[in-house]
């Protein structure tokens, strides 16, 4: 039994002696505070855990000011980071909020813009106008500005409510559409001008009531604890006076133990801003009755019977041209070669035959017709036919001059449909060759007339209706050696020749000539 129990004890003993080289061994390799390291890591999780669960208890009995004060800093850099890690998260998050206060704005913008545009017209047209621009101009301000000015009594745009002993602002509020000063600035200015008066012109016992620069004006309500200031562009009315009376009695009747004890926290005069908005008002001066515009009626009148007259003259123009045209185009011997309208004037050059009308018969005969002054530049030509085969060459020549060859737009070349039409016209001018000798005619001439439709410039026109002259006359040329009397022009485009437009692409002819027949 001694020897089992001694065998136990000395196992025991090197169990125990194994142990502790082991830690020795493990302190010589890690260090002396590793067992400390090892046992402060193990208890880190049961610390996070109590942690836990007593923070929530701990949050609630801290004073919300302090808890505030000592979370700003942290809260104020996470937003930070988050914004600049992720700002497009920031701005879905906005989003919802930003939208309607934006769109509220703008309206509210729109309304008043529309007011006073909607006051700027009434007043445009009338004799005061012009007087109040005027004004504006003397006093160096824009038109609009002083409209604004003359057409409201007064306006208020800011409220700031200062502790009398202190001079310190306890709150104010401003107008949502005005761009007014730093309130701390104000009312730094406001005590510093307030003391300065008190301290030279009076005997402490007397306040500043009232500062006005330009057109603002600064309303002092002091009482026995604080000081109303209100600032009036305009003239204050003494229904706003009295409201503010009002006012700084009801401050100092609901915040009398605020205001007595203020040590420089101005968190609890924040419920005060609802009492100073009532202050922000604006009156309008009431609009004069309004009168007929006799003046803008007068000019908008004169204007209309002026366009009026000059569109009726312009109508009977147009209905003079057409009528000389159609006179010229209508009249026996009469070939228009081109006309002219300068002003009142037109100039027209024509070719006739002898025996036709002269200009100036022509001319008396539309005196009484045509409310327009003509000229007539005419070129004359013989015709005088003999008995002995004039009927044929009478045939041939008409034949000739009702020829017509036509062109695609824009084009000077023939298409093979009225190449077709080209054989009869060079026998038509074989004939009209060989009688004409036959019957002693002679300055035999062919004018190759190129028209144009209007979808080109004049000077385009005229260009390619030349071509499609020149473009008949080579094939004649080409194709006939006993024609050489060619002449060619390109008219251009026609006005008020009443021809469709395609028919207006074409090449028209016309014979000409001279001389006796022979006996």
């Amino acid at each position: 039994m001694s020897n089992m129990t001694g065998e136990s004890g000395a196992k025991t003993t090197s169990a125990e002696t194994g142990d502790n080289d082991y830690l020795k061994l493990r302190e010589l390799l890690l260090g002396e505070d590793y067992c400390s390291a090892i046992n402060r890591y193990i208890a880190r999780d049961d610390d996070v855990e109590r942690l836990t669960q007593a923070l929530p208890e701990a949050l609630t009995l801290v004073e919300e000011k302090k808890l505030g004060e000592s979370l700003a800093p942290i809260v104020d850099e996470a937003i930070n980071v988050s914004i600049v890690e992720n700002p497009a998260r920031i701005t879905d998050i906005l989003f919802p909020i930003m939208g309607p206060a934006i769109r509220k704005a703008v309206a509210t913008a729109l309304s008043e813009m529309v007011q006073s545009l909607n006051t700027l017209l009434e007043q445009s047209l009338s004799f005061g106008s012009l007087k109040w621009r005027f004004s504006a101009w003397r006093a160096g301000m824009p038109y609009a500005k002083y409209v604004l000015l003359q057409t409201t009594q007064y306006r208020v745009e800011q409220v700031l409510l200062v502790h009398r002993e202190t001079g310190l602002l306890l709150n104010s509020v401003i107008a949502s559409d005005v761009n007014a000063q730093d309130p701390e600035l104000v009312s730094s200015m406001l005590t510093a001008i307030s003391d300065f008066v008190s301290d030279s012109f009076s005997d402490g016992k007397e306040t500043l009531e009232r500062i006005r620069f330009g057109d603002l004006e600064l309303q002092l309500l002091v009482g026995p604890h604080a000081i109303l200031a209100i600032a009036v562009r305009g003239t204050a009315s003494d229904e706003l006076i009295a409201l503010a009376h009002q006012t700084i009695e009801q401050l100092h009747a609901d915040f009398h133990q605020p205001l007595t004890d203020f040590q420089g926290d101005r968190t609890d005069f924040e419920p005060t801003s609802p009492l100073l908005s009532t202050c922000l008002l604006t009156k309008k001066i009431p609009p004069k009755p309004k009168k007929i515009p006799w003046l803008a009626l007068g000019v908008l009148t004169a204007l209309a019977v002026y366009m009026a007259m000059g569109r009726y003259e312009r109508w009977q123009l147009e209905q003079s041209m057409e009528l000389i045209n159609t006179a010229l185009a209508s009249e026996n011997g009469y070939v228009v070669i081109s006309t002219a309208q300068i002003g009142m004037n037109l100039n027209a050059d024509i070719i006739r035959d002898v025996n036709s009308r002269t200009p100036n018969e022509f001319i008396t005969t539309l005196a009484n017709k045509a409310n327009i002054q003509l000229s007539i530049n005419d070129r004359i030509v013989t015709f005088t036919p003999s008995k002995d085969d004039m009927a044929d060459f009478i045939e041939a020549v008409n034949a000739i001059n009702d020829t017509r060859f036509y062109f695609n737009s824009n084009a000077s070349h023939l298409s093979a449909d009225e190449l077709n039409k080209l054989p009869q016209l060079i026998h038509d001018l074989n004939s009209v060759v060989s009688l004409a000798a036959n019957l002693g005619l002679s300055n035999l001439q062919l004018m190759i007339l190129g028209f144009a439709d209007s979808s080109g410039t004049d000077e385009k026109n005229r260009s390619v209706s030349h071509e499609r002259a020149l473009t008949i006359r080579s094939l004649l040329q080409e194709n006939s050696d006993s024609i050489d009397f060619l002449v060619t022009w390109g008219l251009g485009h026609l006005d008020g020749d009443g021809i469709a437009e395609p028919l207006q692409r074409r090449v028209s002819f016309q014979i000409f000539y001279s001389g006796a027949p022979s006996e």
